[in-house]
């Protein structure tokens, strides 16, 4: 199958599907996000690079790294810096916009972990991103659903979480990266069932979550998304929600979602993205009188592959 990129058209309710050739070749696309411009970061850790491709899937650029370990699986855009989640690096490498150089890592390449090692079969996330135009993309392949696993060779840690010191600043599973309007950068770690917090410098701030199937404990935790608001989404695949924590405290709010094979449930949820720029078309689907701040777009990868949308 050639692996590419789906498009929902939401003004005009139509589908096409981009696989880029020559350069922009997608091998195995993991997660896309899109910049204000319109550009696509398609993070392809086969081809070890972030693609970048213009909105009519032209390769532009890409962020690539000398490290042959380097996995790239997302990628955060906020101002004039890339974000890449490097899940066999284990780090966050942060990468100028425009040059696509490294400009340092989160946590710094000087840490050191403090547990070992075991391995453990997991997947990867399949995510959806808009762009400030009326589309809306997801990774995956144009004749199958688009399921992702971690490659053969790809080692997966798994760590206790009462063996990860308090206060521990590292990774060791980074899946998923976002980030908010201060720089604070919010890094999904699946092998350490939390959340980990850093400012814009790389200073580890807190850790939200710890292992455990309890209220604001994860099993499996994927995407991650912060809101205006200072709200911090973050879906757990294996409970099959999205818990809703207070960014700056870790303070569980709420959550949503149920597991399940009806129309409102999610089935191995991945993905999050939060989008201020569409709400109008999605208003004449909420109860009369509700008003909409934002939607979030959330991908459930098995059974009916789909993306869910609610409205807050």
């Amino acid at each position: 199958p050639i692996s590419g990129l789906d498009i929902f058209d939401l003004e005009h309710r139509t589908f096409s599907y981009l696989a880029p050739t020559g350069p922009g070749a997608l091998v195995k696309p993991i997660n896309v996000t899109a910049d204000r411009d319109g550009a696509l970061y398609v993070s392809d850790p086969e081809r070890k690079r972030v693609v970048k491709l213009n909105a009519q899937g032209t390769y532009l650029s890409a962020i690539t790294s000398d490290d042959p370990m380097f996995r790239p699986v997302d990628a955060a855009i906020m101002g004039d810096r890339v974000y890449v989640a490097d899940t066999r690096g284990r780090k966050i490498h942060v990468f100028d916009k425009t040059s696509c150089k490294k400009l340092f890592s989160i946590p710094p390449d000087t840490a050191t972990s403090p547990v070992s090692n075991a391995t453990e079969n997991a997947g990867l996330p399949v995510p959806s991103v808009t762009s400030q135009s009326t589309n809306l993309f997801s990774v995956g392949s144009n004749t199958v659903p688009a399921k992702a696993s971690v490659p053969d060779d790809e080692p997966v840690v798994a760590v206790a979480s009462n063996v990860v010191p308090s206060g521990d600043p590292n990774l060791y599973m980074p899946t998923n990266v976002d980030v908010d309007r201060n720089g604070n950068v919010y890094v999904t770690d699946a092998a350490a069932f939390r959340v980990q917090v850093y400012n814009r410098n790389g200073r580890h701030v807190r850790s939200i979550g710890s292992q455990g199937s309890a209220f604001g404990e994860f099993v499996r935790p994927k995407g991650v998304s912060v809101a205006r608001s200072e709200r911090l989404y973050a879906v757990d695949a294996a409970e099959q929600v999205v818990q809703v924590f207070d960014a700056k405290t870790g303070t569980l709010l709420m959550y949503f979602g149920e597991p399940g094979g009806s129309e409102v449930a999610l089935s191995l949820p991945a993905g999050i993205h939060i989008d201020y720029d569409h709400v109008d078309h999605f208003r004449k689907y909420a109860d009369k009188g509700f008003e909409i701040e934002y939607i979030i777009l959330v991908t459930s990868q098995f059974e009916s592959p789909r993306v869910n949308v609610y409205g807050f």
